[in-house]
């Protein structure tokens, strides 16, 4: 229901105001998922203003796509259900007057190997948050790779969708307008890594102990 009102504000911003300047940039981190193993790439906002630029809410479409070179069956999926933990970081970009941080947390939706987003600010404050030159988290995007059809070395782009008038993906001010804030978007890249092997996996949890008995022994030599 929140992300549907996210949305309906997006589209009021297309249809009442102008679109400000391009002052917003989302970089998406790299990041590695261990095959039958899971993991997350964080997604950050900034604005290349200095004065900074006013946000009152978002609305994101994330796409995984597969490189043409991978020889697995593209399988790297987002994790469904995601945990929406980013919504109650202290780093998070509308940390303490988030809609989506509840209670309950409203978290991402998940279709196949597209993720869906939104939040706002809340109807406390009633204001935008002022983005500025200093990297704040967006969103944390939680990854799956379960199946193991991936293969170690294969590689998969995570990129923010911007398809213009007909897209999800938006941006919005309430200052003047309300008005969507154009932005651009750097493409993250996330490679599928080996499983260790169990003989590998027993000698990391046995090397510890037997790394401490080979020492105690030498102090008593050394003490007699």
């Amino acid at each position: 229901m929140r992300q549907l009102c996210v949305a309906v504000l997006a589209l009021a911003a297309i249809l009442c105001g102008p679109a400000a300047r391009a002052d917003l940039v989302v970089t998406i981190d790299d990041g590695t998922v261990a095959v039958n193993g899971s993991g997350f790439v964080n997604v950050w906002i900034e604005s290349t203003d200095p004065s900074g630029e006013d946000l009152f809410s978002y609305s994101l479409e994330f796409q995984i796509t597969a490189s043409p070179s991978n020889t697995g069956l593209n399988d790297l999926q987002f994790s469904d259900p995601q945990s929406g933990d980013f919504l109650t970081d202290s780093d998070y970009v509308f940390a303490g007057v988030s809609e989506s941080a509840g209670p309950p947390i409203s978290a991402p939706s998940v279709v196949g190997t597209t993720l869906f987003a939104g939040d706002n600010v809340n109807t406390t404050p009633g204001s935008n948050v002022l983005v500025t030159q200093t990297k704040k988290l967006l969103i944390r995007l939680e990854l799956s790779a379960q199946l193991l059809a991936l293969e170690p070395g294969d590689s998969y782009s995570v990129t923010l969708l911007n398809t213009g008038f007909t897209g999800f993906t938006r941006f919005v001010d309430v200052t003047t307008g309300p008005a969507p804030v154009s932005f651009r978007s750097v493409s993250g890249l996330v490679t599928i890594t080996a499983v260790p092997e169990p003989a590998t996996m027993l000698l990391v949890v046995m090397g510890w102990p037997l790394q401490r008995l080979v020492r105690r022994v030498g102090r008593n030599r050394v003490a007699a």
